[in-house]
C-alpha cells in the first residue's frame, strides 16, 4: 500500500475519531465478540481456547493496524502481512468468507457505541479498512 494511495487522510482521521468514540464504552470488544459469534455458527469454534483478556487486547490493537495500513503506515504493513500469516491456512485457518463476517459484526459494533454513526461512516468503514483485509485474506 505504500505505493498510491487510495484513502484519503481525512478519510481514515473519520475512522480514527469514530473509533475513539468507541473506545470509550469499555464494553465495546466483548459486544464485538458477541455480535461476531452471532453472526455466523462457526466463529465460536475457532476461540474455543481463547484467552479473552488476550484476545480484546489484539483486537484494540489489531483495528488499530487496519487503520495504519490504510494510511501507508510501515508498521500498519508489516502487522498486516503478520496478522495475515498467523491466520493464514497452515496456522490458524481462518476461511476468507469469514472477514467479511468480521467486518458486519465490526460495524454492528460500531453502530451500538458511536453516538456521531451515520450513513457516511457506515460506507467508510468498510472501504477504510478493506485494503488491509484485502491482503490479509490474500495470505491464506
Amino acid at each position: 500500500m505504500s505505493q498510491e494511495q487510495p484513502v484519503s487522510a481525512k478519510q481514515v482521521e473519520k475512522i480514527k475519531l469514530s473509533y475513539a468514540r468507541c473506545l470509550e464504552h469499555k464494553d465495546f470488544f466483548e459486544k464485538f465478540y458477541k455480535n461476531f459469534f452471532n453472526v455466523d455458527s462457526r466463529v465460536p469454534g475457532y476461540f474455543q481456547k481463547t484467552n479473552f483478556e488476550q484476545q480484546r487486547k489484539a483486537l484494540r490493537y489489531g483495528v488499530e493496524y487496519l487503520i495504519m495500513y490504510a494510511e501507508g503506515s510501515r508498521i500498519g504493513e508489516t502487522k498486516i502481512e503478520e496478522l495475515g500469516l498467523k491466520h493464514d491456512r497452515r496456522h490458524l485457518n481462518i476461511p476468507v468468507d469469514l472477514y467479511d463476517k468480521w467486518m458486519q459484526a465490526l460495524l454492528t459494533t460500531i453502530k451500538q457505541h458511536d453516538s456521531s454513526f451515520n450513513d457516511e461512516l457506515e460506507k467508510l468503514w468498510p472501504y477504510v479498512l478493506s485494503f488491509a483485509i484485502a491482503q490479509i485474506k490474500s495470505k491464506y
